[in-house]
């Protein structure tokens, strides 16, 4: 049975001794929406999903319960692996030469693990 959105919050919060205050600090977003998320009346949308998620500091397809490593920059599938390392660099280099921080490498890759997690689901 896939975990839920709430069951993984409550989860990652525990583990890092997080209050909902806390996660209202860390992302900006208000206390009665992040109250109505931690008691699963609502679940957010992709931008909560990007702050919670960050704030916790857990990968943002493992908190939407999907079957991947909790953190958030983990070791690349073998069968999905990016071939090069210097690849998402060389494609951002097609963007007037933007250099990439660390930080937004591991988002990047964060991100295409969690499009490869749906296709394996799909």
């Amino acid at each position: 049975m896939k975990d839920t959105f709430v069951s993984r919050m409550r989860k990652a919060m525990d583990l890092r001794n997080m209050k909902q205050t806390d996660i209202v600090e860390k992302t900006g977003l208000g206390k009665s929406a992040i109250s109505q998320y931690y008691s699963g009346k609502y679940e957010p949308k992709q931008r909560g999903i990007y702050l919670i998620a960050k704030a916790l500091d857990v990968n943002e397809a493992w908190l939407m319960g999907y079957d991947v490593p909790m953190e958030r920059n983990y070791t690349r599938y073998p069968d999905t692996e990016i071939k090069s390392e210097n690849t998402i660099d060389t494609i951002a280099a097609h963007y007037d030469g933007v250099e990439l921080t660390p930080e937004e490498r591991r988002e990047i890759e964060n991100y295409i693990q969690f499009i490869l997690s749906k296709r394996n689901r799909d």
